[in-house]
């Protein structure tokens, strides 16, 4: 053990020292292990809200998408180059897909909804949607209605989980030709659920043939739907095909459907970690009091290390000991009690959310080490910077002066 070590464990667990500065000492600990224990907490909990809307966006959205401004006519051409436009191992699959939008109504309840087209097979094998579906009985549907699947909000919502469900559609659409007057009938075969609120309440799924006969689109389809084994690599595949699809064709990643959401996350991890990391340094200035005091109650010993040869230096290394002994114990209460919090939030969900407001129904929690590790890092940074400048000033002051007018 060197000799600064040794001193500052002696300085600091003397028995000798005054009951006011113990108390000091204390009180620094437990100040810091609070702001810890909140910065801790808070990126915790930010981290899972990050990580739950990622879940939730990746569960039912493709990696990368692409679009045609008046649909695309090949399907099977625009698969042929998208998957020239890079390694094939790393696609998971594609979907071809048709989009529309109307008004579900259903009794009283009148709610926007998108209709999708999918080929319900490669859909389910790709995406992570829980769909519950039953074909409909001859005596259940007698007029062979096309059948669809809604969300499960949505459904709710409606007050229909099986039934007939009219669909009214925007002017201009084929189906008025066919002398409905925008209005169609859906039959209701069944319930999706993809733990997104917004998709939940708002899509319904239908079979793609069956939406390519009811659109009249000739064959055509809205867009092609890329997965891929890594979703991270979304943004490297998104530039090749923009490379291969020009005007009128449009790519869109993941990321680019979902920034808001994500930019929100990181202004409110930037501006909690601000907040907190102003608390944090409040904290520090108890530990920088405290050491302050300790310098000034042992400044006899630290008169007598100065008349044995023992440098400023190294003196002020003693002190810092002392101020990284007390800040690491301050951030070892944080960190545990930070984790007591967490742990309560992750097993009893005491908080309920309103899912139309954050997307999931509790407060997630993601246990991160890096997260844990930064904290803790951070924190100290903070209280050893904070008493190195504290040590600064007062090792100026003339310690053999102040015993003689003592």
């Amino acid at each position: 053990m060197s000799l600064e070590l040794s001193l500052a464990r002696r300085f600091l667990f003397s028995k000798r020292r005054g009951r006011f500065l113990s108390a000091a000492a204390w009180i620094a600990v437990l100040g810091l292990g609070f702001g810890v224990g909140a910065l801790w907490v808070a990126f915790s909990v930010l981290s899972g809200f990050q990580a739950e809307y990622r879940r939730a966006i990746l569960g039912i959205n493709a990696h990368v998408i692409l679009q045609k401004a008046d649909e695309i006519g090949d399907a099977s051409e625009a698969e042929r180059r998208i998957a020239a436009a890079g390694a094939t191992e790393e696609v998971a699959g594609i979907v071809p897909f048709i989009y529309r939008e109307g008004l579900a109504v259903s009794g009283p309840q009148v709610k926007g909804l998108v209709l999708k087209g999918v080929d319900f097979e490669r859909y389910a094998r790709l995406s992570r949607v829980d769909i519950r579906r039953a074909p409909a009985e001859a005596t259940e549907n007698p007029e062979k209605l096309p059948e669809i699947v809604l969300g499960k909000t949505l459904a709710q919502e409606l007050g229909l989980a099986r039934g007939v469900l009219r669909v009214l559609f925007p002017q201009g659409l084929k189906p008025e030709a066919m002398g409905v007057k925008n209005v169609k009938k859906f039959f209701v075969a069944g319930t999706f659920e993809s733990g997104l609120y917004e998709y939940d309440a708002t899509f319904a799924l239908l079979d793609l043939e069956t939406a390519k006969a009811f659109f009249q689109t000739e064959g055509k389809i809205s867009g092609l739907e890329l997965w891929l084994r890594d979703p991270d690599r979304a943004d490297a595949w998104g530039e090749r095909l923009r490379e291969r699809f020009d005007y009128p064709y449009a790519v869109m990643t993941w990321r680019e459907l979902n920034e808001n959401i994500f930019r929100a996350l990181q202004m409110e991890r930037l501006i909690f970690g601000v907040i907190l990391g102003v608390l944090v340094a409040v904290s520090a200035l108890n530990v920088v009091g405290t050491l302050a005091m300790l310098f000034l109650e042992k400044r006899g010993e630290v008169a007598l290390l100065r008349a044995l040869g023992l440098s400023w230096r190294r003196i002020r290394k003693v002190f810092l000991f002392d101020g990284l002994l007390i800040g690491c114990a301050g951030v070892a209460a944080g960190l545990l009690l930070g984790s007591g919090v967490l742990l309560f939030l992750d097993l009893w969900k005491p908080i309920t959310l309103a899912p139309e407001v954050y997307f999931v129904r509790s407060v997630p929690v993601v246990w991160s080490g890096t997260v844990l590790a930064g904290v803790a890092s951070a924190s100290l940074l903070i209280v050893l910077g904070a008493s190195a400048l504290t040590l600064a000033r007062v090792s100026r002051l003339n310690v053999v002066r102040s015993l003689l007018e003592a």
